[in-house]
C-alpha cells in the first residue's frame, strides 16, 4: 500500500518548529556573561548622606559606572551610611564592586603651585575615609532604617580593603563564590547596604561608586518561538 502523501506546508511548518526548539535548547544551556546592572536601578536612597559635602546626588551615584575622585557620597553626622536600592527588573546579582578614590589615586605633576592645593586636599580627606565594614542584605521592602540594619542578620558581611577601593578595578565582591549566598541573590530586586565603619575611624565616610554586575532574570518571550514556527 502506498504511503500517504505529506502536505508540503505541514512538513515545512514541522521543520521550522523542530529548528526553533533546537535553538531554544542550545540557548538554554548557554551561560550569559555578566553585564552592568546599574542602568536597571529604579530607586536608590542614601540615608545619612551629607547634602552639602557630597558631590553626587543619590540618582547620579547609582548611575555612575566610571567613578572618579571628584565625585562621591559623603556621610553626614557619623561614619555610617545606609544605601537602599531597587532594580527595575528581577536580577541575578553576581558581583558588587566598591570604589573610594582619594586624591592621591591619580599622579599629579610636580610644581610649587600645587603644594598648597595638595595640603588643602589632605586636610579635606583627613575628615573622611573609605568604608571598611559593610553588610549586604536582600530585602523585600525599601522601608528600612539604621535600626533595621543593625538588628537584622546580614546575608553577607564584608571587610573592604583600602588599597583595592582606591584602584581602578575597585574592591570586587564575587557573590557567585559564596555558596548559598549566590543562590539567594540569584533572583532579587531590592537590596540594602549598611556601611558600619571606615578605614581611618574618621567621623565621616565617603564612597566614589558602587558597580553591580549580573544578568536580568526576565522570562523568555515565547512568542518569538511561535513566530518562528509560523514562517
Amino acid at each position: 500500500m502506498a504511503a500517504p502523501a505529506v502536505d508540503p506546508q505541514m512538513a515545512a511548518k514541522m521543520a521550522a518548529m523542530a529548528k526553533a526548539l533546537q535553538q531554544k535548547d542550545v540557548k538554554a544551556g548557554q551561560i550569559k556573561a555578566a553585564g552592568s546592572l546599574n542602568h536597571l536601578i529604579q530607586t536608590i536612597r542614601v540615608l545619612n548622606r551629607s547634602d552639602e559635602e557630597s558631590t553626587l546626588s543619590d540618582q547620579a551615584f547609582g548611575a555612575s559606572t566610571n567613578p572618579n575622585k571628584a565625585l562621591f557620597i559623603k556621610s553626614d553626622s557619623d561614619e555610617e551610611l545606609l544605601i537602599l536600592i531597587e532594580f527595575r527588573e528581577v536580577v541575578d546579582l553576581e558581583t558588587i564592586s566598591f570604589f573610594a578614590l582619594s586624591a592621591d589615586t591619580e599622579d599629579t605633576p610636580n610644581g610649587d603651585d600645587e603644594d598648597d592645593d595638595d595640603e588643602e586636599e589632605e586636610e579635606d580627606e583627613a575628615a573622611m575615609s573609605a568604608p571598611k565594614q559593610v553588610a549586604l542584605f536582600k530585602v523585600e521592602s525599601l522601608n528600612k532604617d539604621f535600626d533595621d540594619a543593625q538588628s537584622a542578620k546580614p546575608d553577607v558581611k564584608l571587610e573592604l580593603d583600602a588599597e583595592k577601593l582606591g584602584s581602578a578595578r575597585g574592591h570586587v565582591v564575587n557573590l557567585k563564590k559564596r555558596g548559598k549566598t549566590a543562590i539567594k541573590f540569584r533572583k532579587c530586586s531590592k537590596i540594602m547596604l549598611f556601611v558600619a565603619s571606615n578605614q581611618e575611624e574618621t567621623e565621616q565616610t565617603f564612597i566614589s561608586g558602587i558597580r553591580f554586575t549580573g544578568n536580568s532574570s526576565q522570562k523568555t518571550d515565547m512568542s518569538k518561538w511561535e513566530d518562528a514556527c509560523k514562517r
